[in-house]
């Protein structure tokens, strides 16, 4: 978020130096306010009626204190800033306790078989289930 807020006041003072008419805050913190990622939404509308929203200095603030609380919230690098792998790791699964239907052996699915044949019907999970897959429904 640092980083986002320096490159928007950096532009703006780019500007200001081009065209010798630097962005007023309120411009600034609209350009930031619109940039932000869709979790940052509700701040937005509370800022927006906010009597200090007018303040360039509150506004990034709050930025800041809300990266915080949405990093800590989700225990990580905030995905819109960059990487994170913790979505991915939580569906990881140790294909070392897989066990292929199709051959019996460990380490992979029976999709990813390498013994040629046809693929193995799933068991069902139950007498339960077994019995409902069997039976015809009249309307």
């Amino acid at each position: 978020m640092r980083a986002h807020v320096a490159s928007v006041r950096g532009h703006a003072e780019k500007l200001g130096r081009l065209y010798q008419d630097k962005p007023s805050d309120a411009q600034v913190i609209a350009i930031l306010l619109m940039s932000l990622p869709p979790s940052y939404d509700a701040l937005a509308v509370a800022l927006d009626a906010h009597p200090s929203s007018g303040d360039i200095d509150f506004v990034v603030g709050r930025l800041l204190n809300e990266e915080q609380r949405q990093e800590t919230e989700i225990g990580g690098v905030m995905p819109s800033y960059g990487e994170s792998t913790t979505a991915l790791n939580a569906n990881t699964r140790d294909m070392s306790r897989v066990t292929c239907f199709k051959c019996h052996k460990r380490g992979h699915y029976q999709s990813q078989c390498p013994e040629p044949g046809p693929l193995v019907p799933l068991p069902p999970r139950d007498a339960t289930q077994a019995s409902i897959a069997n039976t015809t429904f009249q309307f």
